[in-house]
């Protein structure tokens, strides 16, 4: 049993036991600055743009972020356990718009409320098949979700024949544009969900086998980990997040859309690599990935209300997601 238990400890600690006496000092100071950095840059960032532009540090400004940058980040909250299972979710801005649409049809046919459940039982259902597509059929992860995200984009065409679909009722722009105590329900549902999946990956058996899964796969099966179910759940966790966030993303507008979220994937994937988390596995947390869609945000913010020349802003972005790489490649090597 303790020898079943050593193994399905998180792969972040795992450099503890490397041979060399300056090794594990080393480790550690590059596990602090791929853990914190983001949180470091982002105070930095929040300063600066703070005293240069009195316009950023407005309660409204900072609010706007916040409600713009929700249902990104809960796609971003959504894929991370996946990541650090060493899977890639590239379906993610696919079902972000098909969760739409499905929203907005369901809405138009049916009963609003019941276009919201739909959406999002339609994100967990594409993520159940990219899961079992993954862990059954033994295709890589890449692969099978580019695949099905292609597939359910034609779907939605099929849906919309290319066209939005809008809602006029009232009640499906609720969750997208409702405020409680000052804030707009969309960043509310992003903090609820960011911290659930926090404590479930933090506290619960299905967190440390997620960590166990992402840092030796091999180990954690031969542990007793029942592999395919737990990387399943990953996937359907992401397809909720990016079913929700499309679901909150066509309440905000009133409408859906198969022309939104195609470059949602890459940044969902890329503030939760900024945050910290692994692409090789087995390291990473839910409050990283929150801190690194903020600091992306606040770049692309400050960016806008400077009048500076957009390129730059991609130019910050690339380097940072480089710097995120790098400090975990030194993580795994040194």
């Amino acid at each position: 049993m303790s020898a079943m238990k050593q193994r399905l400890e998180p792969a972040e600690t795992s450099w503890i036991d490397s041979s060399g006496a300056g090794a594990p000092w080393r480790r550690a100071t590059v596990i602090v600055l791929r853990d914190y950095a983001v949180v470091v840059t982002g105070v930095v960032v929040f300063v600066a743009l703070s005293v240069t532009e009195p316009a950023f540090f407005s309660l409204t400004n900072l609010k706007n972020i916040a409600y713009q940058n929700a249902p990104l980040a809960i796609m971003a909250v959504g894929t991370t356990i996946a990541i650090i299972m060493r899977g890639f979710d590239l379906s993610l801005g696919s079902v972000y718009a098909f969760s739409g649409v499905t929203a907005a049809w369901l809405a138009n046919h049916t009963d609003p409320t019941l276009g919201l459940i739909g959406g999002v039982v339609t994100g967990v259902l594409v993520g159940v098949v990219n899961g079992l597509l993954v862990t059954r059929v033994k295709i890589n992860s890449f692969l099978a979700t580019l695949s099905t995200g292609i597939m359910v984009v034609a779907l939605g065409n099929l849906i919309t024949g290319g066209f939005q679909i809008t809602v006029h009722a009232t009640s499906f722009t609720t969750i997208g544009t409702g405020e409680f105590l000052g804030l707009q329900d969309a960043t509310w549902l992003l903090l609820i969900f960011a911290v659930i999946v926090g404590v479930i990956l933090s506290l619960s058996r299905f967190g440390r086998y997620s960590y166990a899964i992402g840092g030796n796969p091999t180990a954690a099966r031969l542990s007793g980990v029942r592999l395919n179910l737990i990387q399943t759940a990953a996937f359907a966790l992401s397809g909720f997040g990016a079913g929700a966030a499309g679901v909150i993303a066509a309440s905000q507008i009133g409408q859906g859309s198969t022309a939104v979220g195609s470059s949602l994937t890459l940044e969902a994937i890329a503030a939760v690599v900024v945050g910290g988390t692994s692409i090789a596995g087995g390291s990473g947390a839910i409050w990283r990935s929150v801190c690194g869609v903020a600091l992306l945000a606040m770049i692309a913010n400050g960016i806008a209300l400077t009048a500076i020349n957009p390129v730059w802003g991609d130019i910050i972005t690339g380097l940072i997601i480089l710097v995120a790489v790098a400090l975990q490649g030194l993580t795994k090597d040194g």
